[in-house]
């Protein structure tokens, strides 16, 4: 027996009801900063590649999980006294073999 859904106030003292909520997929991103990171910043970004650009900036990419990495993400940034140049959501990867 268990509490039946619906409004609060339709319910017994004491029964809770939980929600099973989805979480969404991760989703890529891309992310320029100025300067060349040491590449032993990279566990410090969740996992996402550094890779150095001929123009003297970092590039970091790859999946974040949710908003709340991509703030920790951005926040790590912040604290490195790193300047942010751009914040993309990248494209998803067209299937390959795919007819058009």
């Amino acid at each position: 027996m268990g509490c039946p859904t619906g409004p609060a106030r339709d319910r017994p003292r004491g029964c809770v009801v939980t929600r099973v909520v989805a979480h969404p997929a991760p989703v890529d991103y891309v992310l320029r900063v100025s300067g060349h990171l040491d590449p032993h910043w990279a566990p410090s970004f969740g996992g996402l590649a550094l890779a150095h650009d001929p123009d003297g900036t970092t590039t970091l990419s790859g999946a974040v999980a949710d908003q709340a990495e991509l703030h920790g993400i951005l926040t790590r940034i912040r604290d490195l006294g790193v300047t942010l140049i751009s914040l993309a959501r990248a494209e998803p990867a067209e299937p390959t073999g795919s007819a058009t």
